[in-house]
């Protein structure tokens, strides 16, 4: 029995380990988790955002859970829909909070135009080449999730702002985390966003994990 509990007990410390080591940088060994869970196999011949269909994933089934009747008032087992929100494709934005008026309103500008002006340049998935296809997981790409850095005035009604930028990979196998990101800067005055530059071209070699844990 002090066997049983010392081999569990070591399977539930390896699985929880932490994603990041004592640098601070994500493992690059995998990461053991407990029998049960998907065994991830690399594609030979797949690597890419664009190995991703853009779509949404299908929506998961529903599930049984105990609820209370509006009528009777009493509990009962029900199919209930997955109680997620419906997503979409596209770029969405991510706004900073804190700001002083004039560059909430900036932000607010840039949150509402950007995804209809957003030019994606091709260096943007370049960066991403790295991202491992599994062929037994399939993985969807929504499109782009842009957080707000940093918003500053260049004069008035005239703003330079830096956006960090994640691919919205979507599964119903895996987790589909991921840590790396593009940093690109744009102007905005009015609704006119001008692309000024990027960093796709800056690997970073520390975060290409995915997934980061599942």
């Amino acid at each position: 029995m002090n066997f049983i509990l010392k081999v569990s007990s070591l399977a539930l410390w390896i699985g929880s380990a932490d994603v990041f080591g004592r640098d601070g940088h994500l493992s690059e060994t995998p990461r053991v988790v407990p029998s049960g869970l998907p065994v991830l196999h690399k594609s030979k011949t797949k690597r890419g955002l664009s190995a991703f269909p853009k779509s949404l994933p299908p929506s998961p089934p529903p599930t049984y859970k105990r609820v209370t009747d509006g009528e009777t008032g009493k509990k009962e087992w029900r199919l209930v829909p997955d109680p997620c929100e419906p997503e979409s494709l596209g770029t969405i934005v991510r706004m900073k909070h804190g700001m002083e008026a004039d560059l909430q309103a900036a932000q607010e500008m840039f949150a509402e135009c950007y995804p209809k002006q957003d030019p994606d340049p091709m260096s943007r998935s370049a960066h991403f080449d790295w991202v491992p296809v599994y062929d037994d997981h399939p993985v969807h790409n929504l499109g782009w999730e842009a957080q707000v850095e940093e918003v500053d005035r260049i004069q008035d009604g005239q703003y330079r702002i830096v956006v960090r930028l994640t691919p919205r990979l979507r599964s119903s196998h895996i987790k589909t985390l991921i840590c790396d990101f593009v940093e690109e800067t744009y102007e905005i005055k009015g609704k006119d966003i001008r692309f000024v530059g990027s960093d796709a071209a800056v690997p970073r070699k520390h975060l290409q994990k995915f997934p980061v844990y599942y």
